[in-house]
């Protein structure tokens, strides 16, 4: 039996070797697989998660959006009342500055545009005793693009927003941009 289990292992390492390339053949590239997570309901994200835009498609993205970019950006579109805590009513400045956007690595707190409806925000209060628990801000949803120059590959972008209690929440999603 002991010997039976030594020539199957014999067996499945030369295989290994034979499929593996590691004979002295040259290996066939392997196309990567991008894994997509679900957008939650109160996000949007463009480019959309696994996604595959030319270089023009992805220059040209943004500003099709006419969510007043002009230039290549990531856009989010985002509504703040799935991100909110008890007791959070933030202005919208207050909340704009507790996002950011990673992208390859690199963070980028500054938005290109951010195009808002003319909506004073939603309150959401308690059944019971009517207490304001959280209120979104004025503006809100909002369509916020960051401007990024992106080359041809393969691309991880995270939107983060930082909550009143220091916890981040974040979304993160790959693209890739062919020639």
């Amino acid at each position: 039996m002991h010997s039976l289990n030594l020539i199957r292992a014999f067996a499945l390492s030369v295989a290994l070797v034979w499929f593996t390339g590691c004979a002295g053949q040259q290996r066939t590239p392997v196309e990567q697989t991008i894994a997509v997570t679900p957008v939650p309901e109160y996000l949007g994200v463009r480019p959309w998660p696994g996604a595959v835009l030319s270089v023009t498609e992805y220059q040209n993205l943004a500003p099709s959006l006419e969510w007043g970019a002009a230039v290549p950006c990531v856009c989010v579109g985002v509504d703040p009342l799935g991100l909110l805590e008890p007791g959070d009513s933030p202005t919208t400045e207050e909340w704009l500055a507790r996002t950011r956007l990673v992208v390859d690595g690199n963070t980028i707190t500054e938005y290109h545009s951010n195009l808002m409806s003319d909506l004073l925000g939603k309150e959401v209060r308690d059944g019971e005793t009517d207490e304001l628990l959280f209120k979104t801000p004025p503006g809100s949803p909002f369509r916020i693009c960051y401007a990024v120059s992106l080359k041809v590959g393969l691309h991880m972008a995270t939107f983060v927003v930082e909550k009143p209690s220091d916890e981040e929440w974040s979304y993160s999603w790959q693209f890739v941009i062919t020639e």
